[in-house]
């Protein structure tokens, strides 16, 4: 149904009703572009190679070049997905940098992984999409095994709370019974989208997972959140402190 329908059914039913529309609010930019900092995003004809960092995208970039952990908070659209590619392009290029990129369902996050895989083909990163049902599928036609070796040669795994838990859970009891045994070993940073998506009790279970991925990994990784509201986003960097030992920074 459209904006239209809804209006003619509103009128039908006798309904009186406002309807405004607030104007789009640009966010202010730099006078950095994009292919700047990432060349092979002109070589490859990504749109975004000319366009310039909004400010928060670089303050977010400087935040994490100083191993710090980030709570970034900015509308839909705005480019948080891009904020920590910059900084993972950065590490990538110099060495091996594992990161894991969780939203609340890989369903609902078609363009973000869309645009993560046209970025991360672009500057020769692997990409793995993981969840239980892709799990089975490749359990299937490559063997447990081979999903080990897809996910020990991937440089970003994406996948969601729950698979992530299930995962951590059997790394728990048996470490290397986890398909993410690496992963969980190795991680340099992990990526929360869609904070605000979450309801409390699922913002618990993300505390829970930095936690015990904290104590897990040969090193503190880097935590990035990422959301377009937060009421408390200086408790969140108090929490991330604690639980990494890493520095916080909150870019609005």
């Amino acid at each position: 149904m459209n904006i239209i329908d809804s209006e003619e059914i509103l009128r039908s039913l006798g309904y009186d009703y406002i309807k405004e529309v607030e104007p789009s609010i640009e966010p202010p930019t730099t006078h950095i572009t994009f292919n700047a900092l990432i060349p092979e995003f002109k070589e490859h004809g990504i749109w975004l190679a000319d366009k310039s960092l909004y400010e928060h995208q670089y303050k977010a970039l400087e935040s994490l070049i100083k191993g710090e952990n980030l709570v970034l908070i900015s509308g839909t659209g705005s480019g948080k997905t891009e904020a920590w590619f910059l900084y993972f392009y950065k590490k990538f290029k110099e060495g091996k940098f594992k990161t894991i990129t969780v939203y609340p369902t890989l369903a609902l996050a078609n363009d973000q992984i869309n645009r993560i895989s046209t970025y991360c083909k672009a500057v020769g990163a692997k990409v793995l999409q993981l969840d239980a049902v892709s799990r089975d599928e490749m359990v299937k036609r490559f063997g447990v095994q081979g999903v080990r070796k897809a996910v020990d040669e991937a440089d970003i795994v994406i996948t969601n709370p729950a698979f992530l838990f299930h995962e951590l859970k059997k790394y728990l009891v048996r470490p290397q019974s986890s398909l993410l045994y690496s992963l969980f070993k190795k991680v340099d940073m992990i990526v929360f989208d869609e904070l605000d998506f979450y309801t409390p009790r699922g913002i618990a279970l993300i505390l829970a997972l930095i936690e015990v991925l904290s104590e897990t990994s040969d090193e503190k990784p880097q935590i990035v959140v990422l959301t377009a509201t937060l009421a408390n986003p200086d408790e969140m960097c108090v929490y991330l402190r604690e639980k990494t030992g890493r520095g916080c920074s909150v870019v609005e």
